[in-house]
């Protein structure tokens, strides 16, 4: 759903809809890259277990994802650093 439509609604809808869309997307990307769909395993703690366990890839993936970030962005910060530095400013 487009934000938009949420425009002259209260606050907390165009939160809700904004978190319910971050929310929807990391199932998304369960269901689609992470065999989601359907239960691999027969069984509520089986199937709790697989759920957990593919929840933890993606953090995994997240966790590595913004340590690449946070790296890419010491690097830029410490030539931007040495650039003026060498300037005298």
């Amino acid at each position: 759903m487009r934000l938009e439509v949420f425009e002259n609604r209260p606050r907390g809808i165009k939160c809700a809809m904004r978190m319910r869309k971050m929310i929807e997307r990391v199932f998304a990307e369960a269901e689609t890259w992470h065999r989601m769909m359907r239960a691999r395993y027969r069984g509520l703690e089986r199937v709790a277990i697989q759920v957990l366990m593919t929840f933890i890839c993606l953090n995994a993936k997240k966790m590595a994802h913004r340590a690449r970030l946070a790296s890419e962005i010491a690097t830029k910060m410490t030539l931007i650093r040495e650039y003026w530095q060498e300037r005298g400013l």
